[in-house]
């Protein structure tokens, strides 16, 4: 029964280190360089007119509008707000009590 285990023990390392080998060999050909790429057509005889310098893009489009929005005063001023905190702080007195009491 143990020779069998000893065989069983071997042929695992031996598909592990298989396996590592491809993998390793893969990432290795997966990260050589290219061959040399084709060599880039000649340059036109009569230089064409210099191009304007291109305008930056622009962030926002005409007329549009920014707004800032307080997450924090939202929900400290709101009726939905606040009814969340009155849930959110009866839970923790709740919760507090409960490992107080253990």
């Amino acid at each position: 029964m143990s020779e069998r285990k000893g065989r069983d023990n071997m042929k695992a390392w031996f598909v592990t280190a298989v396996v590592g080998g491809v993998l390793t060999a893969s990432s290795v050909y997966a990260q050589t360089k290219p061959a040399t790429p084709a060599p880039k057509p000649a340059a036109p005889a009569t230089p064409a007119a210099a191009p304007a310098t291109p305008q930056p893009p622009r962030p926002f489009p005409e007329g549009a509008k920014v707004a800032y929005v307080d997450v924090q005063q939202i929900a400290s001023e709101s009726s939905e707000g606040k009814s969340a905190r009155t849930k959110i702080e009866e839970l923790s007195n709740k919760k507090t009590q409960d490992l107080q009491t253990r």
